[in-house]
């Protein structure tokens, strides 16, 4: 068994990590199905026989499962959580891609693949269990979640919480792709179903009806101004965009009878939750008030809140010494897509900070790639904090 003191100047097995996260990268999670039980079971497969990691696996159904993993210490200082996602973002095609998203291809430094970088860091998170499992004593209880469903309703997270998993931890490590930075802020979500009801009309006579869509348009402006604020120097501005519209008509020249659209809304630490559903629940309310020829129906599906830290805090202090000692320039980041720390943060009122390797792309649906230098260098990082 290695001393802890050797962790600092542990080098990282290189091919150990592509393995495993080649192997991951080949095993399908997509949204909104998951399948993260058959990630889990390949999990369990790379831990089985270690005596002092101890995993529990939380079933969701339907070949979903979030997997915790437990290797106790001296208890120190309260238990540290780092909790990472198994689930991925679903695929059109893959015409476009070079790589096959599934043949988790390595090339240039880079492996290639559907999911590598959120796979990455749970790669990350396995290399970094077992090497604090083969030193000796940590000086705190470790636990890594491999969770379910981060990219939609965090199924996996919730059940976490609510089934009091998570009782005692005294702080998280969000593994998301953040470039390697410390991410300290995450902004909230809301999707809001939007619906506006009138009656068929003709064309020709378009004050005879209410133009539905013309509404949710200015539904969604409305919103827009009153969504406008100060920037927050990591996270930028709220916004608030329709990722779906449709109208319901029965002739090119009739006008709809009702009209339908989805709004995403990520929004600033400096909003609340009475305040975000004040503005979504209260632009529809003006606005029917204003055409009582129309009907407004909002429903908001998901909704999560912001999470902020302050930078000179002493948690994110000591995340930045700890860069500093392993010659890594420490650099601030906000996030701003959707992960764990919406469902956690809130519920449990703890210090976090969200840090993992990968360039933050989920922009980009083709040649999803990251760096394998990063890993190793994440997973080094995580063991050295929790030595530390």
């Amino acid at each position: 068994m290695a001393d802890i003191s050797e962790i600092k100047n542990r080098e990282i097995n290189e091919a150990r990590a592509l393995n495993i996260l080649q192997q991951l990268i080949r095993i399908r999670t997509h949204q909104p199905q998951g399948d993260e039980a058959d990630a889990v079971k390949y999990i369990l497969s790379l831990i089985g026989g270690n005596e002092r990691i101890s995993p529990r696996v939380i079933s969701h159904g339907a070949n979903r499962s979030t997997l915790l993993l437990h290797i106790k210490g001296r208890a120190e200082r309260p238990p540290v959580l780092l909790m990472g996602h198994l689930d991925t973002i679903g695929l059109e095609s893959t015409l476009r891609w070079k790589h096959y998203p599934y043949s988790a291809d390595f090339s240039g430094g880079y492996v290639f693949g559907r999911g590598a970088i959120n796979k990455g860091g749970a790669t990350a998170m396995i290399l970094a269990a077992e090497i604090l499992s083969r030193c000796g004593e940590l000086p705190c209880d470790v636990f890594f979640a491999f969770t379910a469903d981060n990219d939609e309703d965090g199924l996996g997270a919730r059940a976490l919480v609510e089934g009091s998993f998570l009782e005692g931890i005294g702080e998280v490590i969000f593994v998301q792709p953040t470039g390697c930075m410390i991410g300290i802020a995450q902004k909230g979500v809301a999707w809001v179903r939007a619906e506006v009801s009138g009656h068929y009309a003709h064309a020709a006579f378009p004050k005879q009806s209410a133009d539905v869509v013309k509404l949710l348009l200015e539904y969604h402006k409305k919103l827009n101004i009153m969504l406008r604020g100060e920037p927050h120097p990591y996270l930028g501005y709220n916004t608030c965009v329709i990722t779906e519209l449709e109208s319901k008509g029965i002739a090119r020249y009739m006008l709809p009878g009702s009209a339908r659209a989805s709004l995403d809304i990520r929004f600033l630490p400096a909003i609340n939750e009475k305040k975000i559903l004040s503005m979504i629940n209260g632009t529809a309310k003006e606005l029917n008030e204003k055409y009582p020829e129309a009907g407004f129906k909002i429903c908001v599906d998901n909704l999560r809140l912001p999470c902020a830290m302050d930078e000179n805090s002493p948690h994110i202090k000591r995340f930045e010494d700890i860069y500093r000692s392993l010659g890594y320039k420490p650099k601030k980041t906000g996030i701003y897509y959707l992960c764990d720390t919406s469902v956690v943060v809130p519920s449990l009122g703890i210090p976090f900070a969200i840090i993992g390797p990968g360039e933050d792309i989920y922009h980009s649906n083709e040649d999803e790639k990251i760096a394998l230098e990063d890993i190793k260098k994440m997973a080094k990082l995580y063991c050295n904090y929790i030595v530390s």
